[in-house]
């Protein structure tokens, strides 16, 4: 017999203010159970739906799973507390019990489940209108097709997961292969794109790029938040990550012929500190992300993860900021040292060395750390996903792939000098120019939304990185410190002479944290959670190793 099932959304009365800092998204009631029989049948109910779903990427990427998953498993962050899941994820001695990996397994599910079901009742329900439909529809696969593109890249293969609107049906469902989930994945990506809009233009500010409007209570409107540039954006990226360099270009080269939507933002640091969130033109280049209030119940707790434990500078001056933190994340001393410390301004506004008592931890991590909150667990840092820097950079991925190295160089060039940094050398290989690429993403997108894992997994880098690390962590052996720029040195030139005599030049203990990162062939992906092993024996984790079992 059929059962009645009450699927449960993910937050009550939420704000989902998510996806453009250009204008506050709308507080709504969400129901906090409700049954599918009855529900999704109206333009409103459908739209709660995905408010819903929105509101489960939000949870996903705020805190410290997301974070602990895609980042501290590359050679770019360490975890410096006494907590053993995350020590492990940093130090790669993870297995498939570890809780962060559960958890985000757990959470790009419900982000997948809640689409399915919208997806299907829009497909079924008569009385919702044809135009709503779909504009909706392309918000819900957009979600859907990023969040199977996160599980596909941590996971490899992944099941693809029918519709559960009844406890009946195939609820243990095996893992497809990796080109079955990218057929999904680029089908609900095209169709996204092909039917979003792009924002507008209204009274000098950017608004929402469209609306769901409504007959109930008079008239309602409800903004639809993610605009077509996203929606290009990730499309091109995952058109890059199967290899399929012409298909990716052709996607980016909408972002690219629209200089007057999509653009750099003069300042790095605008990108990410609240308080310039309502920097002019900030929605040129941030395209979509999760947006958060320092509030209980809207707040991003990545804010306490990042702060730092003191708010002096090893100098003695004060820190940036309002607050201390836990000082959880800090950058592994091979990236703080691959920085041109000197003139890199995403290294100046990145990193800061608060404290004078834990100056061996290594530097706070400003991505993340909300600079105006005053409560350690509250921060209003919004989660930044997709952004413009990208396209260029993956358009110089493509051009560098097809053969036109001297065109790839100008794209990396512009992000370069954004970062106040020479262009690059002319004449470069096109191996060369490839690692130059990689290379500048990392220092573009350090810390931020795994783009150093994803990175270096699709060009089949992992390896031979986390061994580059290895090395360089090994030649520390000896070293009791290393001399290096204070970030936020402010004369044209950093002074001569260190912490000690009012110099700018750092001597800092290393290593930052004890132990090291040992990679293995297993960690090319995440391990199934065991948990789910237990509930669904098809997941079969040795599909790639049968070291995670």
């Amino acid at each position: 017999m059929k059962k009645r099932i009450f699927y449960k959304l993910v937050l009550s009365t939420i704000l989902i203010g998510l996806i453009s800092s250009c204008a506050d998204f709308l507080k709504e009631d969400v129901l906090d159970q409700t049954n599918l029989d009855n529900y999704v049948k109206t333009d409103e109910e459908a739209v709660k739906f995905l408010y819903g779903g929105i509101a489960a990427v939000r949870n996903t990427v705020f805190g410290r799973d997301f974070i602990s998953v895609v980042d501290l498993t590359t050679d770019d962050t360490y975890f410096t507390t006494n907590d053993q899941a995350r020590t492990s994820l940093s130090s790669l001695t993870y297995d498939n019990q570890n809780v962060h990996v559960q958890n985000i397994w757990g959470s790009l599910y419900t982000v997948v489940s809640q689409m399915n079901i919208l997806i299907e009742k829009l497909e079924t329900s008569p009385q919702i209108t044809a135009a709503n439909k779909i504009k909706i529809m392309a918000q819900a696969k957009f979600i859907r097709a990023w969040a199977y593109f996160q599980l596909v890249q941590i996971w490899g293969e992944v099941p693809i997961t029918p519709t559960y609107l009844t406890t009946a049906g195939n609820i243990r469902p095996a893992r497809n292969s990796i080109s079955e989930v990218y057929t999904l994945i680029e089908s609900d990506a095209t169709y996204a794109f092909q039917n979003l809009k792009d924002n507008s233009v209204k009274n000098g500010n950017y608004v929402m790029p469209d609306t769901v409007k409504t007959n109930v209570a008079g008239g309602l409107e409800y903004y639809l938040p993610i605009n077509k540039g996203a929606g290009a954006l990730l499309l091109s990226k995952i058109y890059l990550a199967q290899k399929k360099y012409s298909e990716s270009e052709s996607a980016v080269d909408y972002l690219m012929n629209k200089k007057n939507l999509f653009d750099l933002l003069p300042n790095y640091g605008d990108l990410f500190d609240v308080d310039k969130e309502n920097t002019p033109n900030r929605c040129k280049e941030v395209l979509w992300e999760m947006e958060a209030q320092a509030i209980s119940g809207f707040e991003n707790t990545l804010h306490r993860e990042m702060a730092p434990a003191e708010m002096k500078l090893i100098n003695g001056q004060d820190a940036v900021g309002e607050t201390t933190g836990y000082h959880n994340y800090v950058p592994t001393e091979e990236l703080v040292m691959s920085f041109n410390q000197y003139k890199d301004k995403r290294y100046k506004w990145l990193y800061q060395f608060a404290t004078i008592a834990r100056i061996s931890t290594g530097p706070s991590i400003r991505k993340g750390f909300d600079i105006v909150s005053a409560n350690q667990s509250v921060g209003g840092a919004n989660y930044v996903l997709l952004r413009f820097a990208d396209a260029l950079l993956i358009k110089a991925e493509c051009r560098n792939a097809r053969g036109t190295v001297a065109e790839a160089k100008q794209y990396v060039d512009l992000v370069r000098a954004r970062a106040g940094l020479n262009p690059l050398m002319a004449g470069l290989s096109k191996e060369a120019m490839q690692d130059s690429i990689l290379l500048e993403r990392r220092f573009e997108f350090a810390h931020e939304a795994g783009n150093r894992l994803y990175d270096l997994r699709r060009t089949g880098t992992y390896i031979r990185e986390m061994n580059s690390y290895s090395q360089f962590r090994n030649s520390l052996e000896n070293v009791e410190s290393l001399t290096i720029i204070n970030p936020s040195f402010v004369s044209d030139v950093p002074k001569q002479g260190d912490q000690n005599t009012g110099g700018d030049y750092f001597n800092i203990v290393v290593p930052f944290v004890p132990g090291v990162k040992i990679v293995d062939q297993k960690n090319l992906y995440h391990p199934i959670p065991n948990w789910d092993l237990k509930e669904n024996p098809n997941l079969l984790n040795d599909l790639h190793t049968p070291n995670w079992n």
